[in-house]
């Protein structure tokens, strides 16, 4: 079962559920079949990263930067030194008000591309978190006066040119997710993340490889949480939650860049992108984008996309 921690947190980011739409495994029938046609060894061997040049952090950065600045207006974030609260251990406020006034109060402004990074050993350049150390009370969690903050953010010690696609990812997410609300439903969290990071590989590499390694990687991934979900009863387990996220998020991430790169006119790309912005700048929720361009989970098992998404 769902933990009320784990409730408290969605709560705390204004997330009014999951699968509001009904989604659940049972309705991925048109995977299953594509997965039973043309699910072999090669999608699973086929993504490696250590075949790709290796890059300093520096350079990472810099890659990452250069991108997203082309098409965003990337913006400060609420920060928080976890390691200087920790040390003062200040007395919080029980009242709903004096509670978070006194968060607010440790939290001051920076730019997601300043936030420092620690490298984790492994060797899949996809790997990437960025941190919200959320501090709050249960009951009174839905203060008005709450913030979203972010402290720092790891990446996978095996640089490449993928790795500026997954800190585009995760400062993706920074921006989306300041705002309280952002998306209703949960499952739709990181739809926008990996859109960008298809974008990224995209942009770095003319050839279409950096693209096709970044997304049977994903592809991977879907189809492994796939098979767990399809192994699981409990379907308010945390895990099988965290696999609906993903397999969700990556099928309609799919269907969205697939109609990205298809618009022959930069004006209409361009449309897409403004779309994305105003998701950053809390003036429209994710699902308000995706119901923007019909896009359902039944369009995004169409076998032709899945084959030339894997």
């Amino acid at each position: 079962m769902i933990n009320n921690i784990e409730r408290g947190k969605r709560l705390y980011h204004g997330y009014k559920g999951y699968a509001l739409d009904g989604f659940d495994s049972s309705r991925l029938n048109g995977l299953v079949l594509f997965i039973r046609k043309y699910v072999d060894a090669y999608y699973f061997n086929n993504a490696r990263f250590d075949n790709l040049e290796k890059i300093s952090l520096d350079e990472v950065k810099k890659l990452t930067k250069e991108i997203l600045s082309k098409y965003f207006n990337i913006t400060d974030i609420e920060y928080i030194d976890v390691a200087s609260v920790s040390n003062n251990c200040p007395i919080l406020s029980d009242t709903d008000e004096g509670f978070y006034e006194i968060v607010n109060s440790w939290l001051s402004p920076k730019s997601p591309y300043d936030l420092d990074i620690k490298l984790v050993d492994g060797d899949n350049s996809m790997v990437g978190k960025i941190f919200k150390p959320i501090i709050y009370s249960p009951e009174v969690e839905l203060c008005d006066n709450r913030r979203v903050y972010f402290s720092n953010i790891e990446l996978c010690s095996m640089l490449t040119k993928i790795s500026a696609a997954t800190l585009g990812h995760e400062i993706a997410h920074s921006q989306q997710e300041r705002h309280i609300g952002y998306a209703e439903d949960y499952l739709n969290k990181e739809v926008i993340s990996i859109f960008i990071e298809k974008l990224i590989s995209y942009e770095l590499d003319s050839t279409g490889e950096l693209l096709k390694c970044c997304e049977n990687t994903r592809f991977s991934d879907l189809v492994i949480r796939f098979y767990e979900c399809s192994k699981t009863n409990d379907k308010s387990n945390e895990n099988y939650i965290d696999n609906l996220v993903y397999i969700k998020s990556i099928l309609i991430a799919n269907k969205l860049f697939d109609m990205y790169i298809s618009e022959r006119k930069q004006k209409n790309r361009d449309k897409y992108i403004d779309d994305i912005q105003k998701v950053f700048d809390g003036k429209i929720t994710v699902e308000e984008l995706i119901d923007s361009r019909n896009i359902t989970i039944n369009k995004c098992l169409d076998a032709m996309l899945l084959k030339r998404r894997s």
